[in-house]
């Protein structure tokens, strides 16, 4: 596990340099006086370092201090790596050599303590002015046959060439350092200033290289340290800290991502996290930043993650009985936990984030889709019906018979009415109501969000109510006088009738006999009248509303939350139609030729009379509007990942982002399966690096079945669970470095093997 910074010097000097410098130069830095370097190594609380000479090594050197170190006085310096300065001339035509500090595996103490005589076998340099070239240093290598780090020196931008013989830089040394660089023939490029290292990180974005510098002492006076020798002005600042074990394995992983290793908080920044977890007399310490909880399907991964988060599921009580599990805390850190498969779930549900109201603002058409969908339906009522009126006059016509009949010689006469009146549609009144919902609801918009709207648009607002309210006021005086005429109307007819009434039983046999003719006559003539009037009226299909937007947009945290309606700029006239009518009925040509009323209603769903037709039609049209009123939730980075895509698998990546970005108030991250639907690129474009940018920001732990979640994020903690048919839980855990942990990724993980050789086949064949 990996919860505390090491510091590393990877370059210092002893007296084996003194042939490359001034005389008297490094004569004190020698094995008597050891004890001087490592005193001051131990006051500065540097904790991995090499002795890494001018193109030679000194292996009692190295060997006493191995035995030194580690124990007091000397318990701060953690490990010694064998390494060795060349100076190598990289490519042919050029004058500069270039520096590679080279740091081998100290794996194997024989191979290490030949490496003098492999150097000799190839060529011992004892003039200042000789070094290698690229072949005699690759013979070198070979020879020693011992995994190791290539640290190039690089004393200024990368770009720059003219400059002093002096420097040995990479830049300098080879035409195109980029091309070394990417190659992966050097691992590290050294500096020496601060300045310098913001110049070489510069090249590097340019190049898209994720490549580590490194700082060292360069100390050659043992006495100075961690200056170079007395005589150097300038005191050396800092060294570099990375977050590993104090191993070569540790420093590989570590220059293979710097990203995650390079420049890390240590474990005291945070004071609210899960610090351990006890089995029985067992603790297993976690990492304040990264943990994969890793083993095979069924050993307890999932119950684990739920009982960091203090759940107590009934399923896994036997377990719980046998393995008396506690989580211990420090602080009170606050806890998220996020299920892969749970996401999905919401994204489809429409319900992304459980504090909905304050990511995703409601979507303002979804009234205008209702109204739209309810007025094409009764629209598209009134002309099948309109269609059966036109139908059954011409009917009626066809069926006409003349009333022709002999009326009778009276010597009396009567008094005869005519009651062909109607009352007058009153279609102002529905007008009159959506124009009054139109201007409360403006109104009610603009009062409540007042402060919003002060300025011009308060003036632009007050304009259009202004306006809605003359319109208004223009309907409510036309759909008064309609209902005044209508009224007039129905006392004169209330009138008609009381007195024909009155003159009917008045009136001898013969004389309402006669009347009766002459009613059926006035009937006749004016269905006559009412069919030639209609018969060329044209009765138009209602037109299907326009598809309009249904989404919501909220910016906040640098993401934007969108929420959809299903009737989002879809055109849904034949979906409408397959949910109002049966199968024979479901295109507008099928409705176009209804033609009575038993027809129509063994066209519509649910109907079997035509008294049925209204209850079936608003059944049918509520289930269509809960359908396509139905809202997905998702989630995009403001920044320009919308490539990312937009299935339930892909928008769970930009959750992930939010939940773990800073802004987003969680100590601690439980995450179960993260990788499921998400394909392996986006997985090594994006959920790495979401990951790593919060490692020292939150605590995370996560159950996974993918390595590259392992090892490419380069988590700090390993927790593999093995479970016996007796349900005891076994833990094994560690860091990256730990060559257990290796082997179990490898075995126990799907493509694991792959994963970790990849990461590690540059360093050698181990």
């Amino acid at each position: 596990m990996l919860n505390h910074n090491i510091k590393i010097d990877l370059h210092i000097h002893s007296k084996a340099s003194a042939y490359k410098e001034a005389d008297g130069y490094v004569d004190e830095s020698n094995i008597e006086n050891v004890d001087v370097l490592l005193s001051k190594l131990q006051e500065n609380n540097v904790n991995l370092i090499s002795i890494t000479d001018h193109n030679c090594f000194d292996y009692v050197l190295y060997k006493t201090i191995k035995d030194l170190i580690n124990k007091e006085p000397y318990s701060n310096i953690k490990n010694i790596l064998p390494g060795v300065e060349f100076d190598v001339k990289l490519e042919d035509g050029s004058d500069v050599t270039c520096h590679i500090i080279c740091i081998f595996d100290n794996c194997n103490n024989e191979n290490i303590s030949e490496i003098q005589s492999k150097i000799e076998q190839v060529k011992k340099i004892e003039n200042k002015d000789d070094f290698y070239t690229l072949n005699e240093f690759e013979n070198i290598l070979y020879k020693i046959s011992t995994s190791v780090l290539l640290i190039a020196h690089q004393k200024s931008d990368l770009e720059v060439k003219e400059t002093s013989k002096n420097h040995h830089s990479l830049s300098e040394a080879v035409e195109n350092p980029e091309e070394w660089i990417k190659t992966g023939f050097i691992n590290a490029l050294e500096y020496q200033k601060p300045r310098v290292q913001g110049m070489i990180k510069n090249n590097l974005r340019e190049m898209k290289a994720k490549f580590a510098t490194i700082t060292g002492s360069d100390c050659h006076v043992w006495t100075a340290y961690p200056k170079k020798d007395g005589m150097t002005k300038e005191e050396k600042e800092y060294l570099t800290t990375i977050k590993c074990l104090p191993t070569f394995k540790g420093l590989v992983l570590s220059l293979t991502s710097p990203d995650t290793r390079f420049e890390r908080k240590d474990e005291g920044n945070k004071s609210n996290y899960i610090n351990e977890i006890k089995i029985g007399d067992k603790s297993y310490q976690l990492s304040t930043g990264i943990n994969a909880i890793i083993g095979e399907n069924g050993a307890g991964k999932s119950y684990i993650l739920g009982k960091l988060n203090g759940e107590e599921d009934r399923k896994y009580k036997k377990i719980n009985d046998i393995n008396k599990i506690k989580i211990s805390k420090v602080g009170n850190p606050s806890i998220t936990k996020i299920s892969q498969g749970e996401i999905i779930e919401k994204v489809k549900s429409g319900n992304l984030l459980d504090n909905d109201s304050e990511f995703y603002d409601e979507i303002s058409t979804i009234n205008e889709f209702k109204s739209n969908i309810n007025n094409f339906v009764s629209n598209l009522k009134k002309y099948v019906e309109e269609r059966i009126r036109k139908t059954e006059n011409i009917d009626k016509i066809n069926n006409l018979k003349i009333p022709l009949k002999e009326f009778k010689e009276l010597k009396n006469y009567y008094i005869s009415l005519n009651l062909d009146i109607e009352t007058m549609e009153n279609n102002p009144k529905d007008r009159y109501t959506e124009i009054n919902d139109i201007y409360n609801r403006l109104y009610n918009e603009y009062k409540a969000n007042s402060d919003f709207y002060a300025g011009k648009k308060e003036s632009t607002i007050n304009k259009i109510l202004a306006a809605l309210l003359e319109v208004r006021q223009i309907i409510a005086k036309e759909r008064d006088e309609i209902e005044q005429k209508n009224k007039a109307i129905n006392i004169v007819i209330g009138v008609f009738n009381e007195i024909n009434t009155k003159i009917k039983a008045d009136r001898t046999s013969q004389e309402n006999e006669n009347q009766d003719m002459i009613t059926e006559i006035r009937d006749f003539a004016l269905k006559i009248k009412n069919y030639l009037i209609n018969k060329d009226k044209e009765n138009e299909f209602p037109n299907f509303p326009k598809a309009i937007e249904g989404t919501s947009v909220k910016s906040k945290y640098g993401f934007r939350f969108i929420k959809e309606a299903k009737y989002n700029n879809a055109y849904l006239e034949t979906a409408l139609y397959k949910e109002l009518f049966v199968q024979n009925y479901q295109s507008k040509e099928k409705i176009m030729n209804i033609n009575n009323k038993i027809e129509f209603a063994n066209a519509v769903k649910g109907s079997t009379t035509y008294e049925m037709i209204e209850n079936s039609l608003s059944s049918s049209v509520q289930k269509f509007i809960t359908e396509y009123t139905r809202e997905e939730t998702s989630i995009k980075d403001e920044n320009g990942t919308d490539e990312i895509g937009t299935t339930p698998g892909e928008i769970a990546l930009t959750y992930y982002k939010l939940q773990l970005s800073k802004e987003i108030d969680s100590d601690v991250i439980l995450i179960d399966q993260p990788e499921d639907d998400i394909s392996m690129k986006r997985i090594e474009n994006y959920m790495i690096d979401y990951f790593n940018s919060v490692r020292d920001k939150k605590q995370i732990i996560f159950v996974t079945h993918n390595p590259l979640l392992v090892v490419n994020l380069d988590v700090d903690n390993v927790i593999d669970i093995t479970k016996d048919r007796k349900n005891n839980l076994k833990f094994k855990s560690g860091c990256l470095e730990d060559d257990d942990l290796l082997e179990i990724i490898s075995e126990s993980l799907d493509g694991g093997k792959e994963a970790v050789e990849r990461r590690l086949k540059v360093y050698g064949t181990n």
